[in-house]
């Protein structure tokens, strides 16, 4: 076996080699050969520049293609597990049994709207229009419904502004009905 060096003695062996802080650090980080600008390279996709630049690795290229592939796999996936879930809490198999769910709970828990979703095709005979109808305007129908909400306040201003469209709706439909063009009172 051999024997380990000998150390060497005197004073500059007790000592370490003298270094700054400045030389001990290297003055510019390494950049990876693989590092990629990939706003740059988007951009060059989108708006191709002048011939001279160089196309982008491929590698880059089949990393974009992945990203995009795992981003809508997980919607995907998202979606169909939201899909699945609702069905599994309503109980249904089918669209058409859904149909059927979503009204049966719409006329259980808002049976206003509900009748007022049905009773919007189904009309009364309306060949002749009745004069309160005749005489509408919007710029009567807006001072009734703020003097409505002044006195009595949001609620019966929302069953105000209700009927008005219906009254405008039926003065519509006789318009269509007969052919006759809008009165001068209907601004």
């Amino acid at each position: 076996a051999k024997a380990p060096p000998r150390r060497a003695t005197g004073a500059s062996s007790t000592m370490l080699p003298q270094t700054t802080a400045a030389e001990a650090l290297p003055t510019t980080a390494p950049v990876p050969k693989t590092s990629v600008n990939i706003r740059a390279l988007i951009r060059d996709i989108i708006r191709p520049g002048p011939v001279t630049k160089a196309r982008p690795p491929m590698e880059a290229v089949l990393r974009m293609a992945m990203a995009f592939g795992i981003a809508t796999t997980g919607v995907a996936i998202t979606s169909a597990a939201t899909i699945w879930g609702g069905m599994a809490v309503l109980g249904v198999n089918n669209v058409h049994e859904f149909s059927y769910r979503m009204r049966s709970m719409l006329a259980h828990k808002m049976p206003v709207i509900t009748s007022r979703i049905h009773n919007l095709h189904t009309y009364s005979d309306e060949d002749d229009i009745p004069d309160s109808v005749s005489q509408w305007n919007w710029e009567a129908a807006r001072q009734r419904l703020q003097d409505i909400y002044d006195k009595e306040g949001f609620l019966a201003w929302s069953e105000a502004a209700l009927e008005e469209m219906e009254i405008e709706a039926r003065l519509e439909r006789f318009m269509r009905k007969t052919g006759r063009r809008a009165p001068d009172c209907i601004v």
